[in-house]
């Protein structure tokens, strides 16, 4: 099932967020490709390793799962590694 989810970000967490993402090094999308996928993928993903990368990937992940959508219709037992392209 997919979701739609608005307003996961208020407006300003959302304009810190595009701040803070301009700071981060982007990288070869391929590296997170399957084998298959190598072959197509041509993107640039952010670098979340870093610490703010990390600040990043976390202020994301806790307003995703902090959701009242995604806690009452989802409720997922894992997530996937977040990417940010």
């Amino acid at each position: 099932m997919l979701l739609k989810i608005a307003n996961v970000l208020t407006a300003e967490s959302l304009a810190d967020l595009r701040a803070q993402l301009d700071l981060l090094t982007r990288k070869d999308g391929t590296e997170t490709a399957g084998r298959t996928a190598k072959q197509v993928k041509r993107n640039l993903q952010a670098d979340l390793s870093s610490r703010s990368g990390v600040k990043v990937r976390d202020t994301l992940s806790d307003a995703i799962k902090g959701h009242p959508l995604i806690r009452s219709a989802a409720r997922p037992a894992r997530y996937t590694k977040l990417l940010v392209s």
